[in-house]
This record gives structure tokens, sequence and C-alpha cells, in this order.
């Protein structure tokens, strides 16, 4: 694993841990069972989890991963493995999307003139945001090296299916007014020199509309959600600011929108005021509030999961919850996702079956627990299966819910 000697964002070298587990996956998203055998024989059980350990940078109060995972092993995993349901099919409810989408259409659309139409987004797999903005009027186009770009390319958008490289675009002499790159800063180990490359393709009057993860929501919960090898960086309002002025950019919003930050800025060097957002005391305070939600956690599931549970969400955040919250992977049965190609698959460290909705009609489990950052899109469904078990829902707080309306429960 490699060592991360200095603060991506300020480049200092004094750090403090935030809390560490010593055996977490490189890679949580399922994989299918012949996958698994072959991606076992190749790297071994061993070569596929290490030390995660997020620090908190003392000077600029950044918080980073101290070891990273192997490039090559988790560009491989990614590469051939990842996969994610279309928005645009009508796969999911994109709640995240639309949220981004309302907040662009009532503060961040308002700041532009007319003629600043042209709207770059990197890492748009569908295009889902991207088709919606075409309907407004603007003119689009995309980058994404997934699958999903063919899917938005049947939709009528403009994808190029790439990974993205400033030169690519800039040889080219493409421009554009705003560009756009969500959920995609946390992933990169430089994000100063990418910002400061990326004004390459950006307009002198343009703008940059990011959005990442908000560090501070998930620490003042002992929320672990955020945290994997897939992400490098975590970003607070304070240590946003200080990467915008490193990048020599302008800080013109930091929008909160559930757990995420929306920022956006422009070409040119103001020094911005930082808020003293508490990160060093939330740090201080997160494990004793992990240990807090954990222990609640563990109540709960010992008291209705008699039978066994279930879960709902095959994705990062159940692997999170099997790693960190101390659950113990003997008493779930099997794990439901409404993502038909999900359907047969197993995490790498776990041999928990994957399958359809429809296993909740089977009478063989005392209880339900939502591992999803779609919280309620799950309850609807639920609701509309006439799912009559108790809810153990983790996201954006532990409560256990009952069949009656799903109402809150004493507990």
């Amino acid at each position: 694993m490699k060592i991360i000697t200095r603060c991506p964002v300020c480049s200092s070298q004094g750090y403090s841990a935030v809390f560490k587990a010593a055996q977490y996956p490189y890679f949580t998203i399922p994989v299918k069972r012949q996958d698994k055998a072959k991606i076992l024989k190749r790297h071994g059980l061993d070569q596929l989890h290490g030390e995660l350990q997020p620090v908190v940078c003392t000077r600029c109060l950044h918080i980073y991963l101290r070891q990273c995972a192997p490039v090559k092993t988790l560009a491989e995993l990614y590469r051939d493995y990842y996969s994610y349901p279309s928005a645009l099919e009508g796969s999911f409810s994109p709640e995240r999307d639309q949220a981004f989408l309302r907040i662009f259409r009532d503060k961040i659309s308002r700041t532009l003139s007319k003629k600043q139409n042209r709207v770059l987004e990197i890492g748009c797999y569908d295009g889902y945001v991207l088709y919606h903005l075409k309907k407004m009027g603007f003119s689009v186009t995309g980058c994404d090296p997934s699958q999903g770009a063919n899917i938005g390319k049947r939709f009528g958008l403009d994808i190029k299916k790439q990974f993205f490289k400033v030169d690519d675009f800039f040889k080219r002499g493409l421009k554009y007014d705003v560009v756009i790159f969500r959920h995609l800063l946390e992933h990169m180990p430089k994000p100063v020199d990418f910002l400061k490359t990326l004004k390459k393709v950006l307009m002198p009057t343009g703008i940059f509309v990011f959005e990442v993860p908000g560090v501070e929501s998930y620490l003042k919960n002992g929320s672990t959600g955020i945290f994997s090898f897939q992400h490098v960086q975590y970003f607070s309002r304070a240590s946003i600011a200080r990467l915008v002025e490193n990048a020599d950019l302008q800080l013109l919003s930091c929008i909160e929108s559930a757990e995420n930050l929306i920022i956006t800025c422009l070409p040119g060097k103001l020094r911005p005021a930082y808020a003293d957002n508490h990160i060093a005391d939330l740090c201080r305070s997160f494990y004793a509030h992990l240990e807090t939600k954990k222990n609640r956690l563990n109540k709960i599931v010992n008291e209705v999961s008699g039978q066994g549970m279930i879960i709902w969400g095959a994705g990062g955040f159940s692997a999170n919850v099997l790693e960190l919250y101390g659950v113990p992977a003997n008493r779930i049965k099997y794990i439901v996702d409404s993502d038909s190609k999900k359907w047969g698959m197993e995490y790498l460290l776990h041999c928990i079956p994957i399958t359809s909705p429809k296993a909740l009609k089977q009478n063989d489990h005392g209880c339900l627990m939502i591992c999803s950052m779609y919280t309620n899109e799950i309850i609807r469904q639920l609701k509309h299966l006439r799912y009559d078990k108790p809810v153990i829902r983790l996201f954006p707080d532990i409560k256990l819910l009952n069949k009656d309306g799903y109402k809150i429960q004493r507990n």
C-alpha cells in the first residue's frame, strides 16, 4: 500500500488519526460468482484488503486516507467489475441527481448569461443530469468510460466514451462555459493539480460546478458510509476553501445538499474566509459516536433478528456495514437489490447471496435492514410490496420501523 506523507490540499506533514480499520476490502462492489473465483485465484484473499486509516491534517483540517490501496489492483477491479444502474432507463429514482438539478436551476443557472450555455460533465455515466440540462436549453457534452455512455447516446446525448484527459479536449480547442464533475474529486489523489489542469477547458468567464460528499455530517453522526479505499479525500467547507485557493480559483458558493457539498468557483484568486467548522473536535468525538451507533445497532439486531435478517442494498453501503458496524455476517440470509444485474452476485469477502426483492415474500427471516442512501425510495417499495416485518433504517440515522406505515418505534 502507498503511504501518503503530505496533505493533498496544503502539503503539510502533520496529521492525526480519525479511526482505523485493520482489514477493510479494497473493492466493495459485488461481482459474479465465476468472476469472484477468478479474482481470488489471481490475487488471493490476503491481497484484497488492507488498513483503512482516514487522518486529519493538523494545518488545514482536510481529511484524507493515510494509506491508499494498490492502484493497479483497484483500477483492474473497477475497470472489469464495476456496474451501476441507469437513472435514464428508470432503474431507480435518482434523488441525489434531482437535488443537484434543483440547485443548478434555482441558484447556479441564474448567475449565467444567456451566452454561457456550453456544458461539459466529466464522469457523467448515463448523462441523466446532462439530459435534463439539455431540456433547459444548454448545449451539453459528456465524458465517461463506462457502459453508461452507450445508454446516454441512445437518449440522444453527446457522450465521449473514454477516460477524461484534459489535453484531448484542449488540443481540439474545446472549451466550455460550465464544467461539471460530481462525486469525482474525492477519488483524485492530487485534487489541487486536477483543478489547475482543468482550467485549460474552461472559458475565461466560465465556472466550475462540482459536488463532493461533505464529511462533517458523517462525523457528527458517527457514520462510516463515506469511508472506503475508493474515496481518498474527505472534504469539509473549510478544506474546500483551502483547495480552491491553492488551485488559484475563486470560490463563489458552497451549497449544502443533504450529505453533499455543491461548489461553484471560477478562475482568479481571492482569499476566502475559512469557516471554523470544528473539524478537529468532530474528529476527536467521531470514534465515540461510532461506538454508540454500533452498540445501538447491535442491540436492535439482537432484538428483532431471531430468525435471521436480510439486507436491502447490494452496494458499498452494505459492505461498509458488514466491515465496520460489527453486524455478524452469519445472521444475514441474503441481500436484495432492485438492480437485476446484481442478482446472483456476491461480495469478495463474503458468501451472502444477492437476489431479487421478490424474495421478501419468503417467511424465512425476522427483519430487514436498509443499507442504502436511497432509504425513502426503498421504504416506498416496501409499502408497495406490503412487507410486514420490522425494518432497521441506517440512513440518515439508526431507527427501528414497524409495519404500520413504517412509523418509528421506541426502542
